[in-house]
Parts: structure tokens; C-alpha cells; sequence
């Protein structure tokens, strides 16, 4: 796994390092480290991404309650929709109606179509 640009994996040879170190050779030192001192030295990269966790769990929290109120909201907002198309008033072709991003009555077709008693042309496909 390539850990020059992976946060995660930064942060999982760290802790790597660190129980390695802790478990087979506690009093060693290396590359001028002891192993307290390694530790100190890598804190600062811990601690912060502790602190992304954190702010990430809360983040998740903040969306989880986001969508539960807009299930709501969105129940008020369909409510205030059809009240408006219902209001004579307003209307399906009121300029209110139209401004909640809705396309007025009238401006739809009818659906109707005719059919020609003429046969249609049919295109031939011709093999390249």
C-alpha cells in the first residue's frame, strides 16, 4: 500500500511502528529516537487525526439529523404545494405554483395525437 499520500495508511504504519517497537525492543533507540521520544515526535500526527475522527463522527451525526428533519420539511413543503394548487386563488397555472419550480397546467399538451391514414416511410438501414 502506498502511504506517501494516504492519510489512513500514514496513520496505521505509525501505530505499526509503534507496537513493533513497543513489543520487540522497548529500549532500543533508532535513528536517534528512544521510543518515548519517537512517540512524542509522532503525537502531533496522532492527536490530529483523533481529532478528524471525532469531527468526522459529528459530521455523521449532523447529516443523520439533517435527513431526519427533512423528512419533515418535505412533508410541509408537498402540503404547501398541493394547498396552493387547490387555492382558486392560485392554481396549477399561478405564478406562485410556477415559482416553486413547477410547470403550470396549461403549459402541458394535451396528448392528443392523429393518426395519418397515410402510410409512414420506413428508412432501410444499408450495410456499410
Amino acid at each position: 500500500m502506498k502511504t506517501q499520500n494516504n492519510p489512513t495508511a500514514i496513520g496505521e504504519k505509525i501505530n505499526r511502528v509503534v507496537s513493533g517497537w513497543e513489543q520487540f525492543a522497548p529500549g532500543a533507540a533508532f535513528a536517534g529516537f528512544t521510543l518515548d521520544q519517537f512517540k512524542e515526535s509522532v503525537g502531533p500526527s496522532l492527536e490530529a487525526r483523533s481529532g478528524v475522527a471525532n469531527l468526522e463522527a459529528q459530521l455523521r451525526g449532523a447529516r443523520r439529523l439533517r435527513d431526519n428533519a427533512d423528512k419533515t420539511s418535505i412533508a410541509d413543503v408537498l402540503n404547501v404545494v398541493n394547498s396552493v394548487r387547490g387555492n382558486p386563488e392560485y392554481g396549477e397555472n399561478s405564478e406562485l405554483y410556477e415559482s416553486f419550480g413547477y410547470k403550470p397546467k396549461d403549459d402541458y399538451a394535451s396528448g392528443l395525437t392523429r393518426k395519418s391514414d397515410e402510410p409512414q416511410p420506413v428508412e432501410l438501414l444499408k450495410a456499410a
